[in-house]
């Protein structure tokens, strides 16, 4: 929609959007100015090397010992280069390589995801990312290529706005209305717009276990207390009508 000129075309000053959220109860909202969704980033390293016979392992280069030393490093780096007090995942979740237990692959691809809820987190990542790759290169006299794709940022909401949708659910609910600080490490493309646009994107808990209804998002046994749906609509709509009486953003 971006890239089709949507904001170009219509101009707008505020954005808002909602999310029905499975792990929160109804009548519970996340809307905050923290990052509620993280960054996303698919990962892919390729590894080549000359493989071999895996009896005269000196006559080839050792393609699985890169990997093996790749994917430890990579769990390294959230543990001990990431603040404690902040977010991230890195996690892999393909590798294809050889299928004959005697010989060292030639080549090997690698798949994987990485997950921060800060931009400077993310940058940091993905430049030790690759330099793990540059270096065990050189180690293992292998050829290892790293690529970073299909990237959305974190998911952040403007304080102003967030707290205007929190007031605006307050007046319609009062007392039956909660709120969590709840952040998730799944990514969303609200995202983009929330990067050039005043808004707010926020959960609504669709669970309530008195009706059986506390399956995940993405499973077979989904299901959503339709209340939910009532009270994202209602909160949403009278945020419209309170941001149609500020001035046009800046």
């Amino acid at each position: 929609m971006i890239a089709d000129g949507v904001i170009d075309v219509y101009t707008p000053d505020y954005c808002i959007g909602l999310h029905l959220w499975s792990e929160l109860p109804t009548g519970q909202l996340a809307c905050h100015a923290e990052a509620v969704f993280a960054s996303t980033d698919k990962l892919s390293w390729k590894i080549r090397g000359s493989g071999g016979h895996g009896a005269i392992p000196h006559l080839a280069t050792d393609t699985v010992s890169a990997l093996a030393s790749l994917l430890q490093l990579n769990s390294v780096l959230v543990a001990r280069e990431v603040n404690a007090m902040e977010a991230a995942v890195i996690s892999v979740g393909s590798i294809a390589c050889g299928k004959i237990h005697n010989v060292i692959p030639a080549e090997i691809d690698i798949g994987g995801t990485l997950r921060t809820q800060s931009n400077s987190v993310r940058d940091m990542l993905l430049r030790r990312l690759a330099e793990i790759a540059r270096d065990l290169s050189s180690l293992y006299k292998v050829d290892i290529t790293f690529d970073a794709s299909g990237s959305i940022p974190p998911c952040i909401s403007n304080p102003e706005v967030a707290g205007l949708v929190k007031e605006s659910a307050q007046s319609l609910y009062g007392g039956d209305i909660t709120f969590s600080e709840y952040r998730t490490m799944a990514g969303e493309d609200m995202a983009e717009f929330l990067a050039r646009i005043k808004g707010c994107y926020f959960l609504c808990g669709c669970k309530d276990e008195a009706q059986g209804i506390v399956a995940p998002h993405h499973t077979p046994e989904f299901d959503i207390d339709e209340r939910a749906m009532t009270i994202g609509a209602e909160v949403m709509a009278e945020a419209i009508n309170r941001l149609a009486r500020l001035p046009a953003a800046s």
